[in-house]
Protein backbone atom coordinates (compact mmCIF):
# COMPACT_ATOMS: atom_id res chain seq x y z
CA UNK A 1 0.00 0.00 0.00
CA UNK A 2 1.04 3.73 -0.24
CA UNK A 3 1.48 5.87 2.78
CA UNK A 4 -0.35 9.32 2.61
CA UNK A 5 2.56 11.37 3.30
CA UNK A 6 0.61 13.93 5.29
CA UNK A 7 -3.10 15.18 6.01
CA UNK A 8 -1.84 18.16 7.64
CA UNK A 9 -1.19 20.43 4.26
CA UNK A 10 1.65 21.96 2.76
CA UNK A 11 3.21 23.26 5.78
CA UNK A 12 6.72 22.40 7.66
CA UNK A 13 4.27 20.67 10.46
CA UNK A 14 2.90 18.89 7.51
CA UNK A 15 6.52 17.21 6.07
CA UNK A 16 7.73 16.79 8.98
CA UNK A 17 4.55 14.89 10.01
CA UNK A 18 5.03 12.63 6.63
CA UNK A 19 8.39 12.33 6.74
CA UNK A 20 8.01 10.77 10.22
CA UNK A 21 5.82 8.27 9.07
CA UNK A 22 7.77 7.15 6.02
CA UNK A 23 11.17 6.94 8.66
CA UNK A 24 8.93 4.79 11.20
CA UNK A 25 8.80 2.07 8.31
CA UNK A 26 12.53 0.88 7.69
CA UNK A 27 16.08 1.89 8.34
CA UNK A 28 17.31 4.28 5.58
CA UNK A 29 20.69 3.17 4.80
CA UNK A 30 23.51 4.79 5.60
CA UNK A 31 25.08 6.26 1.87
CA UNK A 32 23.69 9.56 1.21
CA UNK A 33 23.12 8.60 -2.38
CA UNK A 34 20.66 6.70 -1.23
CA UNK A 35 19.13 8.58 1.37
CA UNK A 36 19.19 11.66 -1.25
CA UNK A 37 16.41 9.18 -3.48
CA UNK A 38 14.45 8.55 -0.65
CA UNK A 39 14.15 12.18 0.04
CA UNK A 40 13.51 13.07 -3.48
CA UNK A 41 10.84 10.08 -3.79
CA UNK A 42 9.04 11.42 -0.63
CA UNK A 43 9.03 15.38 -1.86
CA UNK A 44 7.63 13.96 -5.20
CA UNK A 45 4.97 12.17 -3.25
CA UNK A 46 4.12 14.89 -0.54
CA UNK A 47 3.56 16.90 -3.55
CA UNK A 48 0.93 14.72 -5.15
CA UNK A 49 -0.77 14.45 -2.23
CA UNK A 50 -0.89 18.16 -1.43
CA UNK A 51 -1.61 18.98 -4.96
CA UNK A 52 -3.93 21.59 -4.37
CA UNK A 53 -1.97 23.50 -2.17
CA UNK A 54 0.56 23.91 -4.41
CA UNK A 55 -1.81 24.84 -7.24
CA UNK A 56 -3.62 27.25 -5.57
CA UNK A 57 -0.78 28.84 -4.06
CA UNK A 58 -1.99 28.16 -0.08
CA UNK A 59 1.11 25.72 0.62
CA UNK A 60 3.76 27.57 2.60
CA UNK A 61 6.63 26.97 0.27
CA UNK A 62 7.29 26.41 -2.98
CA UNK A 63 6.80 22.20 -4.11
CA UNK A 64 10.47 22.37 -5.12
CA UNK A 65 11.76 23.58 -1.92
CA UNK A 66 10.05 19.70 0.08
CA UNK A 67 13.00 18.36 -1.07
CA UNK A 68 14.95 20.75 0.80
CA UNK A 69 13.24 20.99 4.20
CA UNK A 70 13.57 17.13 3.95
CA UNK A 71 16.71 17.21 4.06
CA UNK A 72 17.01 19.86 7.18
CA UNK A 73 14.72 17.84 9.14
CA UNK A 74 17.22 14.91 8.87
CA UNK A 75 19.77 17.06 9.20
CA UNK A 76 18.78 18.86 12.12
CA UNK A 77 17.77 15.20 13.74
CA UNK A 78 21.05 14.27 13.21
CA UNK A 79 22.66 17.64 14.86
CA UNK A 80 20.76 17.28 18.00
CA UNK A 81 20.24 13.48 18.64
CA UNK A 82 24.04 12.37 17.65
CA UNK A 83 26.01 11.85 20.71
CA UNK A 84 29.41 12.39 19.14
CA UNK A 85 28.21 15.77 18.67
CA UNK A 86 27.06 16.96 21.71
CA UNK A 87 29.38 19.63 22.16
CA UNK A 88 28.46 21.31 18.72
CA UNK A 89 24.85 21.15 18.10
CA UNK A 90 23.03 24.03 16.38
CA UNK A 91 20.92 26.65 18.27
CA UNK A 92 17.22 27.21 17.31
CA UNK A 93 18.55 30.83 16.49
CA UNK A 94 21.33 29.36 14.28
CA UNK A 95 19.25 26.77 12.63
CA UNK A 96 16.19 29.74 11.99
CA UNK A 97 19.19 31.83 10.07
CA UNK A 98 20.44 29.59 7.76
CA UNK A 99 16.75 28.18 7.00
CA UNK A 100 16.71 31.99 5.71
CA UNK A 101 16.26 32.10 1.36
CA UNK A 102 15.67 28.65 1.53
CA UNK A 103 12.49 29.06 -0.53
CA UNK A 104 13.18 29.84 -3.81
CA UNK A 105 14.83 33.21 -2.73
CA UNK A 106 12.88 34.04 0.06
CA UNK A 107 12.39 33.21 3.57
CA UNK A 108 10.50 29.88 5.23
CA UNK A 109 8.50 31.17 8.30
CA UNK A 110 10.59 31.99 10.71
CA UNK A 111 8.06 30.71 13.46
CA UNK A 112 7.32 27.28 11.86
CA UNK A 113 11.07 27.04 11.64
CA UNK A 114 11.55 27.64 15.14
CA UNK A 115 8.81 24.97 15.66
CA UNK A 116 10.08 22.67 13.77
CA UNK A 117 13.28 22.81 15.57
CA UNK A 118 11.95 22.97 19.10
CA UNK A 119 9.91 19.70 17.85
CA UNK A 120 12.98 17.54 16.53
CA UNK A 121 14.73 18.87 19.73
CA UNK A 122 12.14 17.60 22.26
CA UNK A 123 10.61 14.51 19.84
CA UNK A 124 13.93 12.92 17.60
CA UNK A 125 12.99 10.79 14.42
CA UNK A 126 13.54 7.12 15.83
CA UNK A 127 14.52 5.02 13.19
CA UNK A 128 13.53 1.77 13.29
CA UNK A 129 16.33 -0.79 13.41
CA UNK A 130 16.96 -3.59 12.41
CA UNK A 131 18.41 -4.85 15.53
CA UNK A 132 15.72 -5.36 18.54
CA UNK A 133 18.64 -3.56 21.32
CA UNK A 134 20.99 -1.01 21.69
CA UNK A 135 23.78 -3.27 21.52
CA UNK A 136 22.67 -4.98 18.34
CA UNK A 137 21.74 -8.49 19.23
CA UNK A 138 19.23 -9.94 16.42
CA UNK A 139 17.76 -12.91 18.85
CA UNK A 140 16.26 -10.85 21.73
CA UNK A 141 12.92 -10.93 20.42
CA UNK A 142 11.28 -14.25 20.52
CA UNK A 143 9.51 -13.93 17.05
CA UNK A 144 12.71 -13.45 15.27
CA UNK A 145 14.66 -16.10 16.79
CA UNK A 146 12.08 -18.85 16.50
CA UNK A 147 13.01 -20.03 13.46
CA UNK A 148 16.22 -21.31 15.95
CA UNK A 149 13.34 -23.45 17.77
CA UNK A 150 13.02 -27.02 17.13
CA UNK A 151 9.23 -28.50 16.57
CA UNK A 152 8.56 -29.97 19.85
CA UNK A 153 12.42 -30.03 21.38
CA UNK A 154 12.75 -26.60 22.85
CA UNK A 155 15.65 -24.25 22.04
CA UNK A 156 18.99 -24.90 20.00
CA UNK A 157 20.94 -23.61 22.16
CA UNK A 158 21.15 -26.02 25.24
Amino acid sequence: GTVQTTRRGATIYGLEIGLRKVLALFKPPGEGQKIDRILEAFSKKFVIDNKSSFQEKTAKFNADTTYIIAYLIIMLNVDLHNPNNANRRMNKKTFVERCRKLDDGKDLPATEVGNLYTRILENEIKLIMDRDDISGNLFTNPDKCSWLMKKGSGSMAR
